[in-house]
């Protein structure tokens, strides 16, 4: 066998590789997940400085927005700079506290004036973060998008033991509140 038959041999069984692995994924039934960007990449320093270490009340950061991913995952979601539909996702816009998007992630905005969405594409729901001007205080919203989507979404505000449900799936409009502690629970439907 010659060199160019060698080497066409390889190219026919690298084109029938890929033509078998986009049958495995077409035939998944709808169990793959498709994202426009790569997951959120960790920054543990500055995520640490903004979340992590005890500030006086009085500072700015004292009031940085710090979110956990308690129930569902960041996995295939896109985020976007703003809660308008746009096609330029961002994955820049966050800044999560370590790599691991599963079970767990925790994550807060590079910015915490500046407004994001992120599309949980299968769970065919959007969360939309809009900061205030007062310190601290913000608005969400939660936009379910796909009427076949069988999950909810809320989002708590509070620290552990004294959390209070200030905007879910089931909500039509954003919700104002203060608060820095932030968790999102995305569950399947009951």
């Amino acid at each position: 066998m010659s060199i160019k038959q060698r080497c066409g041999l390889a190219v026919a069984l690298v084109f029938l590789l890929a033509f078998i692995q986009v049958a495995l994924v077409a035939a998944a039934d709808g169990d793959v997940i498709c994202s426009t960007q790569p997951p959120i990449l960790p920054n543990n320093v500055e995520y640490t400085k903004k979340c992590d270490n005890p500030k006086p009340a009085s500072t700015d950061e004292a009031r940085w927005p710090c979110f956990t991913q308690k129930y569902g995952t960041m996995f295939g979601t896109d985020i976007y700079p703003a809660a308008t539909v746009s096609h330029d996702a961002d994955n820049t816009l966050l800044m999560a506290k370590n790599g691991d998007l599963l079970p767990l992630t925790e994550f807060t905005p590079k910015d915490a004036v500046k407004s994001f969405s992120i599309r949980y594409i299968y769970a065919g729901i959007s969360l939309h973060y809009n900061p205030s001007n007062d310190p601290g205080c913000r608005s969400i919203r939660v936009e379910k998008w796909d009427p076949n989507g069988k999950y909810g979404l809320s989002v708590l505000v509070g620290p552990l033991n004294e959390q209070q449900v200030v905007v879910s799936s089931m909500d039509k409009e954003s919700k104002y509140f203060c608060g820095e502690l932030l968790e999102i629970n995305l569950l399947p439907d009951a």
